[in-house]
């Protein structure tokens, strides 16, 4: 199966595809606990599996699938990167960037 990631139901497709289920599932048993959190000691359980490098910006199966490339987030951790993902000026970044977000 191929997903065309340069558009929102190529991305929703993949989102709803086996494929993805099984890569969460994967994710969150390596790492159950938010990966945020943890760094400041706090223990909260990963709800989301995020893309560090959103398929928007780099819409490839490769980044969809490589699970180097997510990071494993509770409620609260996600809803702050998708709402700065919602501001005016919002640009993709790494994983240095995410922590230093979150500091």
């Amino acid at each position: 199966m191929t997903f065309d990631f340069t558009t929102y139901e190529g991305r929703q497709s993949f989102y709803q595809s086996t494929i993805w289920n099984k890569i969460k599932r994967y994710k969150k048993a390596l790492n159950p606990l938010c990966e945020h959190c943890l760094k400041q000691g706090k223990l909260s359980p990963t709800v989301d599996i995020h893309h560090m490098i959103d398929l928007e910006v780099l819409p490839t199966f490769e980044n969809a699938t490589d699970i180097s490339k997510l990071v494993s987030l509770c409620k609260s951790c996600h809803t702050k990167i998708t709402n700065q993902k919602k501001a005016p000026i919002w640009k993709p970044f790494n994983m240095k960037d995410f922590n230093n977000y979150f500091s």
